[in-house]
């Protein structure tokens, strides 16, 4: 059936040809015939005319097969790119392949690569690569800058898959626009990375990228820090709260002190007057 189906094809493509190719002498001939054009000019643009419809023909059937070819190549390299395939649904990923895929060695990059590679933040490495592994989600994903630098080891092919012509794609397919978004709300808002990136393989968590790692520098708890510097503030208002109430007590008891001096040297002041009227009466009565 499809060899069938190829020649009868073909046959079309052929009786276009001649129509056009016979059309167009036609209207040649009849022209040099009213202006009495001479026999080797009208054989001459007669070659021409097939010659340029050949031409044509021949050069659209080359651009057709490269066509081809490439998107037959383009479909097993993304093939080999199960990360979008379990990702997003079968009726965007065949246009991906009408992506150029770059081959670079730079550090911004997307998804495969061959044979090894190193992850380097600074001195530090931080991952090996190997054969169709990827690398480079988060930046794909959220649109910021990477935060690492990759390096290869040995020679490199590295396939590319710009996030600009992705998203392009992918407006037209719902489902597909939605779960991209998803995805980024997910890193940016939760730190979620589980849908993206496999597990940090040095804790084993899906909250960070390697990059992040607790386990590779110090990073301190912001929650811990918070209750903290919280507990901190409330023991400092507590103290400033009791040094109130001390100064408070003190001035208080000094007020009581002085006011019960003053009491008691009244006092003693009455005594000593009625001391002395007493002696001043025994003494009338005695005379």
């Amino acid at each position: 059936m499809m060899f069938l189906s190829r020649c009868e094809y073909i046959n079309s493509i052929l009786k276009d040809a001649k129509y056009q190719s016979k059309k167009m002498i036609l209207i040649i001939n009849d022209y040099k015939d009213k202006n009495n054009a001479e026999m080797q000019l009208q054989l001459k643009a007669r070659n021409f005319i097939k010659h340029h419809i050949f031409q044509n023909e021949n050069y659209k059937n080359q651009e057709d097969r490269r066509n081809q070819i490439t998107k037959s190549i383009q479909l097993k390299i993304l093939i080999q790119i199960t990360f979008l395939k379990d990702l997003f649904s079968s009726q965007a990923v065949p246009f991906l392949t009408f992506l150029k895929l770059y081959i670079w060695l730079l550090m911004i990059q997307y998804f495969l690569k061959m044979n090894q590679m190193i992850l380097v933040q600074i001195q530090l490495n931080l991952k090996n690569f190997n054969r169709d592994e990827k690398f480079g989600e988060y930046s794909f994903f959220t649109g910021f800058y990477p935060k690492h630098s990759a390096k290869c080891v040995s020679y490199t092919i590295l396939y590319k898959s710009e996030r600009v012509k992705f998203l392009q794609i992918n407006q037209y397919y719902d489902k597909d626009f939605q779960r991209f978004h998803n995805i980024k709300d997910q890193i940016l808002l939760n730190s979620d990375y589980s849908k993206c990136i496999s597990c940090c393989q040095n804790c084993r968590l899906f909250t960070h990228e390697i990059i992040d790692c607790p386990l590779l520098q110090y990073q301190s708890n912001l929650k811990q820090r918070i209750k903290v510097a919280a507990l901190k503030r409330m023991k400092t208002q507590e103290c400033n709260i009791i040094e109130i109430y001390k100064r408070l007590i003190v001035e208080n008891l000094s007020k009581i002190q002085c006011y019960l001096q003053k009491h008691s040297k009244m006092k003693m002041s009455q005594k000593s007057l009625n001391i002395k009227l007493s002696i001043g009466k025994s003494l009338q009565n005695h005379f």
